[in-house]
């Protein structure tokens, strides 16, 4: 039975990459893997030293700043004495030091989460990144937002696709002219008490969102971690916000709310929480909640953790095409 699992799991992933394990908590050290992803600079294949952890790609910093030079794009790294600190300088053609672009990465290494300090133009600049071999690797989107280059993912290809593009200076707003008032206001009576509605539609105006948009091809191909860095931090939602949309019945709320508990992230961890909120969705047949399901089965503590939960749901999600749910597969069965 074990040898048909590992046999299935296998054929999925066959040219898939190894994935990292994930924790409820932020972890201080993880295991990276070598990506097997080709990676594109401006249209023209580029052989990094890349690796792949908790779903994402990393970088060696002085790699992309090399490979950027002489682009819209390029930066200059230097070490600022006096902060302490890397400073990356914007549109400066980077000096070469010698070790760029020496090697592929060929083995799964340890990974402690760096401690290094960052800044860009003189600005602290908050950037994840892990120290492999020595080597401080940066998280490739969080550097490209930094920095200012494009990161985009073709998952058809299996290509991540970088692109330089030139500074630009945000436009002029322009001032909208008041609008005719045609009668004066009636007078407020100020002996008379206010009306508590105002605040409480300021508040609603608050949580006030639409919809959560989060396409197919994004969540096929990205981690939790991945998917609850994007709700937040690039479309800038916040936790309630989240929960209210879930609670009206929106399924990518209710998926990044059964997110949120499984990782104890903008939430406490809670395994009855996340469970509760994602296995409606994961019956339904929605590969993310399958994934994030046999995750948090697969790395429960205690009496919650169960492989055979583990193994029915990311095979559910890894045969709809769920990247994550296929690496994860074959490291783990």
């Amino acid at each position: 039975m074990r040898f048909t699992k590992k046999l299935l799991a296998a054929t999925i992933v066959l040219t898939m990459v190894f994935a990292m394990v994930p924790t409820m908590v932020m972890a201080q050290e993880a295991n990276a893997a070598p990506s097997a992803h080709t990676v594109m600079v401006d249209g023209e294949t580029v052989a990094f030293r890349v690796f792949l952890i908790d779903g994402n790609n990393f970088f060696m910093l002085r790699d992309i700043a090399y490979a950027l030079s002489g682009s819209p794009s390029q930066f200059e790294v230097t070490w600022d004495a006096d902060l302490g600190a890397i400073n990356l300088l914007r549109g400066t053609a980077y000096t070469v030091v010698g070790g760029e672009m020496e090697s592929a990465a060929e083995a799964p290494e340890a990974a402690l989460e760096s401690t290094a300090v960052v800044y860009v133009d003189g600005i602290g600049v908050d950037l994840r990144a892990y120290n492999i071999g020595g080597n401080n690797f940066f998280m490739l989107r969080y550097l490209g937002d930094a920095v200012g280059f494009e990161v985009d993912w073709d998952p058809d290809e299996a290509v991540v696709l970088i692109t330089s593009v030139a500074a630009e200076v945000p436009p002029v707003q322009e001032l909208e002219e008041p609008a005719e008032e045609d009668e004066p206001a009636d007078p407020v009576d100020e002996d008379e008490p206010a009306d508590d509605d105002t605040e409480e539609t300021e508040l609603e105006s608050e949580n006030d969102v639409e919809g959560l948009n989060l396409s197919s091809e994004f969540l096929l191909s990205n981690d939790r971690s991945s998917v609850f860095n994007h709700v937040f931090d690039d479309l800038e939602l916040t936790a309630e916000q989240v929960r209210s949309l879930a609670e009206a019945g929106d399924a990518n709320a209710q998926l990044v709310l059964g997110i949120m508990y499984s990782l104890g992230w903008e939430a406490p961890a809670d395994f009855a929480l996340a469970r509760q909120w994602l296995l409606p969705l994961a019956e339904d047949g929605n590969a993310a909640a399958q994934s994030t399901l046999g995750h948090l089965y697969l790395f429960a503590e205690g009496a919650d953790q169960s492989r055979d939960d583990a193994y029915y749901w990311l095979t559910l999600a890894a045969e709809q095409g769920h990247l994550i749910a296929q690496v994860r597969l074959m490291m783990e069965f």
